[in-house]
């Protein structure tokens, strides 16, 4: 997911492009967030996390930067399975859930069978904490917190990202929130990861990638650094075998591209196809954006569907409600329509 140690590359050749920041500190005042980039760390584990998690996260997320007198907008990826450029990763992705699901089958039939041994119980465990599963009813809860606390949200026709990237380079958001590095090889500016690490949210801080200061640092222009990025390993384009970011660096810096490798012309098709996914972002008209009023007793609901505590849940509604004026900053402006 994203581009193979891309933020090892940006701390040894820009370490300045990334900074821990509030975000009440962080320019701007619009952010879109990749909702599927936290829902699936979000339900992973869910015995050992409670009930409603990735509720609880959404809930927690929207409150943070509300407090920050920051705006939030929601995306969800679409149908991406039809993607050309990514079915090969998908594919792989598939194969590894499938060996998940196997292990959990074979090991639960030796434990009813009373064979298993400590070794199985460790590899059950193991595979019920990362199987994953995203249900529908999972993404209801979402969209039904999201409308009850007017928090728009969008439906991609394809992958957030290219949604995402669209809205930036259309002015609608200043930033992107998503954990995929990748968002800064579609052109995004501004991206802020580290949401789900537990010394950033101890400390209130995430970490703000900015693009200009990678690419200066890189000494790259955009369609070098997005050549750079697809050498190292990206989601749409196999990596040439031998290649690696430090190899992907050196060759950019010579002059090179991926095409300048002796390849044959199936890698070429899928690389001018990953370039077209990093730089050729689909209209925003073209999606369907969501957003709905819904009559109900969010905290009652909040109580029903998680395991928030009720002051808590009074704490976090209050702030939302009535957030602290921060220091005031002069806004970005918008791009005009």
């Amino acid at each position: 997911m994203g581009i193979q140690d891309l933020t090892k590359s940006i701390k040894k050749h820009s370490p300045d492009a990334i900074k821990s920041m509030k975000p009440q500190d962080i320019e701007g005042t619009i952010y879109g967030v990749d909702v599927y980039s936290y829902l699936y760390p979000a339900k992973y584990n869910p015995s050992a996390k409670g009930k409603g998690h990735h509720i609880r996260f959404f809930f927690d997320l929207i409150v943070t930067w509300r407090q920050a007198w920051k705006q939030l907008l929601m995306v969800f990826d679409g149908d991406t399975r039809n993607v050309t450029a990514k079915m090969d990763t998908v594919a792989k992705r598939q194969e590894i859930r499938q060996q998940q699901k196997d292990i959990i089958t074979e090991m639960t039939e030796r434990l009813e069978s009373g064979i298993a041994t400590e070794k199985d119980l460790e590899d059950l465990e193991k595979a019920t904490r990362n199987n994953i599963k995203i249900n529908e009813s999972d993404l209801d809860d979402l969209k039904r917190l999201f409308a009850y606390l007017h928090i728009p949200y969008y439906q991609a026709v394809g992958e957030a990202d290219c949604l995402l990237a669209t809205m930036y380079k259309t002015g609608k958001i200043h930033g992107v929130i998503s954990e995929d590095s990748d968002m800064l090889t579609h052109g995004v500016g501004m991206v802020m990861r580290g949401l789900i690490d537990a010394t950033n949210r101890t400390a209130g801080v995430v970490n703000v990638y900015n693009l200009n200061s990678i690419l200066t640092g890189f000494k790259m222009t955009m369609s070098q650094f997005v050549d750079f990025c697809i050498l190292s390993g990206c989601d749409y384009c196999p990596r040439i075998p031998g290649v690696g970011p430090a190899g992907a660096f050196k060759h950019i810096h010579s002059g090179g591209t991926p095409l300048t490798f002796n390849i044959d012309s199936t890698y070429e098709e899928k690389y001018r196809e990953a370039v077209r996914m990093f730089t050729c972002h689909t209209d925003i008209q073209d999606r369907v954006a969501m957003e709905q009023n819904v009559d109900m007793d969010i905290k009652a609901w909040l109580l029903e569907h998680t395991n928030i505590t009720e002051k808590t849940v009074d704490e976090k509604l209050r702030i939302f409600n009535d957030p602290v004026v921060p220091v005031k900053r002069k806004p970005l402006i918008l791009a005009k329509k």
